[in-house]
C-alpha cells in the first residue's frame, strides 16, 4: 500500500534552506498551526529537546488550511524560533498569493519526530497517518520516533497496518493505556508521558514565584465536537455545583473568577472553547463577572528562555475541560477536577491519576500528585535519547506527488470552512436541481407517452366509427335486399 498523496509548500527561504544537505529533524504533531494551549507547548517541548542535543535543524510542519494571512509563516518562525516551516495539505494548492511554493528540489531529510498530542485516534489518526507516510516518502526519513502519544484502541488495527508499512524506532504513549496499545503493535514503546510538560513546569514555576492575588476558581470550558455530547444542561449543573462550593468560602462576595480561554480559533463552526462556552451556557453559566486569560495565545508567545512570569493566577480550585490545563493546575498546586464526557477524555483523566466524581472531589479536593508521571517521563527522556543515537536507516525518497488537474487556489483560514460549508451547500442544491431536472424529463417522457397512446386511442376510436357505419350500411344494403327480393311460389300450385 502506497502513502496518500501528500503536498508540501514553504516559502522561499525555507525552500533555499531545504535544498542544501545537513542534519535535520521533521517535527509533526499536535500543533498543525491552530492556537491551541496545550498544543503549542507539545510543539515548543519538542522543539527544546532537540535544540538540548544541538545536532539536528528542526523543521517544524504545519497545516496549510490554517493559514490566515500572508504573514503567517513569519509569525510561526518568531513564536517558535524555527527558521524551516512547511505546509501540508492533501490536495495540490495555488499558494503563489502568499508566497508560498511546492517544495519540489529538497536535500533528504534522515530524522522524522512525532511529537505528542491525542492524534492517533477515530477524530484525525487517519489524517495523521497520512501527514507521516507523506512526510517518510518525499524526504526519505528513515529514522522515526514518535512521543506523547494518546492512542484509541479503536485505531489499533490502522495502526498497526501503518507500523508494518514503515515502522519507527521507538514509540511513546502519554498515559500507560496508550503505552500498552503501540507495544500491542509489535514496536518498541514506552510510557512517555506527555511532551508538553517540561514547558508546563517552567510555566508553573515562574507562575508561583510571581506575587499575583489568588482566584477563588479557574474554569476552563470547551464544547467543540471532540469533547463529548454538548449537555449544556450537565455542563450548567456542574458549573452550579462548583460555584456553590466557591461561594462557601467568598465571605458573600462574589467569587472572583479566572476564565481560561485555551483554544483561540477563529473556525466557531470546529471549535468552542471557554468564550464560546459561556454564550452557549447563556444564563446557565453562573457567574455574573470574570476575568480571561488567553492561555493559547500566552502560549505562543510564552518563550522558555525569558525571565517574565506568564499571568496565570493560582486559585482554591478549578474545573476544567482540558488535559494540558489540568496538568497545569496540578504544577501549580490547584485543586482541579477534570469533565469528562466521552471515552477519549475518560482516558486522558484516568493518565493524571484524577478523581472521576465531582462531588467527591468537591467534598475534598485536592491538587493531583504527577510525581509517578513525571518519573515515567524522565526514563523515557533516557531512552529517546539512546534512539537518537542510532544511525538512521537507508531510505530513498520518492519525490514529491505528481499533480493531477489545476491546483486549487488558496482560501484563509477565516474562511475556509464558511467556503467548504458554501460549497457543500452548492453541491447539496446542484444535486437537488440535476434530480429535479431529471424528474422533470420524465414528466414529459411521461406526458408524449399519454398524449401517444390518446391519438391511438383516437385513430382506433374513430377507425371503430368508420367500422360500425359500414356495417350498418351493409346491414341497411342487406334488409333493402330482402325487401325488393320475389317471393317464391307466386299464386300457389293448384
Amino acid at each position: 500500500m502506497s502513502a496518500p498523496p501528500c503536498f508540501f509548500y514553504a516559502d522561499e527561504a525555507t525552500r533555499e534552506r531545504l535544498a542544501r544537505p545537513g542534519p535535520r529533524v521533521l517535527l509533526v504533531g499536535g500543533y498543525g498551526g491552530f492556537g491551541n494551549f496545550g498544543d503549542v507547548l507539545q510543539l515548543k517541548g519538542a522543539l527544546a529537546w532537540h535544540r538540548s542535543a544541538g545536532e539536528r535543524e528542526p523543521v517544524v510542519v504545519c497545516h496549510a488550511c490554517a493559514i490566515p494571512d500572508a504573514g503567517y509563516c513569519g509569525r510561526l518562525r518568531r513564536w517558535f524560533g524555527v527558521r524551516e516551516v512547511l505546509f501540508w495539505s492533501p490536495e495540490a494548492l495555488d499558494l503563489g498569493v502568499i508566497g508560498l511554493e511546492r517544495v519540489m528540489g529538497a536535500a533528504p531529510i534522515a530524522h522524522l519526530h512525532v511529537y505528542g498530542g491525542a492524534l492517533l485516534n477515530r477524530y484525525w489518526g487517519a489524517t495523521a497517518v497520512g501527514i507521516i507516510e507523506g512526510l517518510i516518502e518525499q524526504f526519505g526519513a528513515g529514522h522515526y520516533v514518535l512521543s506523547g502519544q494518546q492512542v484509541d484502541e479503536r485505531f489499533v488495527s490502522e495502526l498497526r497496518g501503518h507500523f508494518e508499512r514503515y515502522r519507527p524506532v521507538l514509540a511513546g504513549g502519554r498515559d500507560p493505556e496508550s503505552a500498552r496499545l503501540l507495544a500491542e503493535c509489535g514496536v518498541e514503546a514506552d510510557d512517555s508521558f506527555d511532551d508538553a510538560i517540561e514547558m508546563i513546569e517552567t510555566w508553573a514555576d515562574r507562575a508561583r514565584n510571581a506575587l499575583q492575588e489568588p482566584f477563588d476558581l479557574l474554569v476552563h470550558l470547551n464544547l467543540s465536537y471532540y469533547t463529548g455530547e454538548s449537555d449544556l444542561a450537565e455542563l450548567g449543573g456542574q458549573l452550579a455545583r462548583v460555584a456553590a462550593h466557591a461561594g462557601q468560602w467568598a465571605g458573600g462576595r462574589h467569587p472572583r473568577v479566572a476564565l481560561l480561554n485555551a483554544y483561540s480559533d477563529r473556525r466557531a463552526d470546529e471549535v468552542c472553547d471557554a468564550l464560546g462556552t459561556v454564550q452557549q451556557l447563556e444564563d446557565l453559566f453562573p457567574f455574573l463577572r470574570f476575568e480571561v486569560f488567553q492561555l493559547g495565545q500566552m502560549a505562543l508567545e510564552f518563550a522558555g528562555s525569558e525571565p517574565e512570569a506568564p499571568m496565570v493566577p493560582g486559585a482554591k480550585l478549578a474545573l476544567a475541560c482540558s488535559y494540558h490545563v489540568s496538568i497545569l493546575c496540578a504544577r501549580l498546586g490547584v485543586p482541579c477536577y477534570l469533565s469528562a464526557r466521552n471515552a477519549y477524555y475518560r482516558q486522558k483523566r484516568d493518565g493524571l491519576g484524577m478523581a472521576g466524581d465531582l462531588d467527591s472531589f468537591l467534598r475534598d479536593p485536592r491538587a493531583v500528585s504527577l510525581e509517578p508521571r513525571l518519573a515515567a517521563r524522565r526514563r523515557w527522556l533516557h531512552r529517546m535519547s539512546d534512539a537518537y543515537r542510532l544511525a538512521p536507516s537507508a531510505r530513498a525518497p520518492a519525490g514529491p506527488a505528481p499533480v493531477e488537474g489545476a491546483p486549487r487556489p488558496w482560501v484563509p483560514k477565516s474562511r475556509g470552512a464558511q467556503l467548504a460549508s458554501l460549497q457543500a451547500e452548492l453541491q447539496k442544491g446542484a444535486q437537488a436541481w440535476r434530480e429535479q431536472q431529471a424528474y422533470i424529463g420524465q414528466l414529459h417522457e411521461a406526458k408524449a407517452w399519454l398524449e401517444g397512446q390518446m391519438n391511438e386511442w383516437r385513430r382506433q376510436a374513430l377507425e371503430g366509427a368508420r367500422a360500425v357505419e359500414e356495417l350498418r350500411a351493409y346491414v341497411a344494403q342487406l334488409e333493402e335486399a330482402v325487401r325488393r327480393a320475389p317471393t317464391r311460389g307466386g299464386g300457389g300450385a293448384r
